[in-house]
């Protein structure tokens, strides 16, 4: 398993297929294609985004 984290800038926001990587990994991989893909769009609540700097994302370790 492969836990990230995105700070969260507004209510709503996106996670892009480079969010997922820390930044060794990321200077790796920066030049793949798909890095830019977005995964998924996230819209919070007001009190939620006062409440939380980050968003914690949890994804499988891809590659050996």
């Amino acid at each position: 398993m492969r836990i990230s984290r995105k700070r969260i800038d507004g209510t709503s926001f996106e996670i892009f297929q480079r969010d997922l990587y820390n930044p060794p990994e990321l200077e790796k991989f920066k030049d793949l294609p798909n890095m830019s893909n977005s995964l998924v769009q996230v819209k919070l609540g007001f009190f939620q985004v006062k409440r939380h700097k980050y968003v914690y994302i949890i994804s499988h370790k891809s590659g050996g």
